[in-house]
């Protein structure tokens, strides 16, 4: 017997004809088509993002153009005042103040660079400034220093006191009949008495130490205690002196300029009198020595606006305690 299967309507035949284009995977065709739709509306808004981030960086882009722009075609900052007060070279170029030349210590260079920093147009600050070492602080040397002599200590003489002497009385024969005769005389004694105060010893040493440390001073390193080796001579000839005179107390004194603050002058002159103090023990010297710094509190120059006036006041000097 042979079983026919009725017709399939048209409902049933579209069902049939969805599974045939059915994946392996179960995906209908109504999935297929929700999937077309989402994926059609992620590249549309993929596109507005892409628009909307090229023109933030389109503009960013021209604000830094705009802003080096200005910065390049605004007025050029006035350096004049930095060149006036540190005696340097400073350029303006495109918000950078280019500072060149030479200053004479760390301290200056850098407060060249705040000041040219402070001032209005002034972005960054590229600082050449050269630190030279500082010419010899006071005068130089000369190439030989001279030789010291070792003060003598003075020998007390004994008052002379002159023996007075009796003229012998003369008869002279005259040419008349009348004979005359001679007075005698008799000299009067004299005692010498001492005319000026004779120095003791500790004072005659201070005053040989003063004269070597004028005709040849000791120099140190700009800014430091740190004695040059020009000075070593003068030291050896400071040491011959003290040797010789093994008892005598001596006060040694550091001095510096005006310039910079008074705390820091006062440190670096006691520093420099002790650096004398330590060298002078080097080279065998005895003597009781006392080392004092006196800052700028007693400048020979005041004020002392010129190098010449102010390499014065720089200097090691001697006193009796």
């Amino acid at each position: 017997m042979t079983v026919v299967e009725p017709e399939p309507n048209r409902t049933q035949r579209a069902d049939r004809d969805r599974q045939k284009i059915v994946p392996e995977w179960g995906v209908t065709a109504d999935d297929q088509i929700v999937l077309v739709a989402f994926a059609v509306i992620a590249a549309v808004l993929l596109a507005l993002g892409w628009g909307t981030l090229r023109d933030d960086s389109d503009q960013t882009a021209s604000a830094e153009v705009r802003s080096t722009s200005a910065l390049a075609t605004g007025p050029s900052p006035d350096l004049s005042p930095v060149e006036a007060e540190f005696g340097i070279d400073a350029r303006a170029r495109e918000g950078s103040a280019i500072l060149t030349g030479v200053v004479d210590s760390d301290a200056t260079r850098t407060a060249a660079g705040v000041v040219a920093l402070g001032t209005p147009g002034v972005l960054r600050v590229d600082n050449r400034l050269r630190i030279e070492r500082e010419t010899l602080e006071t005068a130089s040397p000369s190439a030989t220093a001279p030789t010291a002599v070792a003060p003598t200590t003075p020998t007390p003489t004994e008052p002379t006191i002159t023996v007075p002497t009796t003229t012998v009385p003369t008869t002279t024969v005259p040419t008349t009949t009348v004979p005359t005769t001679a007075v005698p005389t008799t000299a009067v004694p004299t005692t010498a008495v001492p005319t000026e105060t004779t120095l003791n010893l500790a004072d005659q040493t201070t005053a040989a130490l003063n004269e070597l440390f004028v005709l040849s001073p000791v120099l140190f390193e700009s800014g430091t205690s740190t004695i040059v080796a020009e000075s070593l001579p003068t030291l050896d000839a400071a040491a011959a002196i003290l040797i010789a005179n093994p008892t005598a107390d001596i006060e040694v004194g550091g001095h510096t300029d005006s310039r910079g603050d008074d705390g820091s002058n006062q440190a670096l002159s006691q520093a420099r009198a002790d650096a004398v103090v330590v060298a002078l023990r080097e080279r065998g010297v005895t003597n009781r020595l006392t080392s004092v710094g006196y800052g700028e509190t007693q400048l020979l120059e005041d004020p002392d606006l010129t190098p010449e006036q102010q390499q014065a006041n720089r200097r090691i000097d001697f006193a009796t305690p």
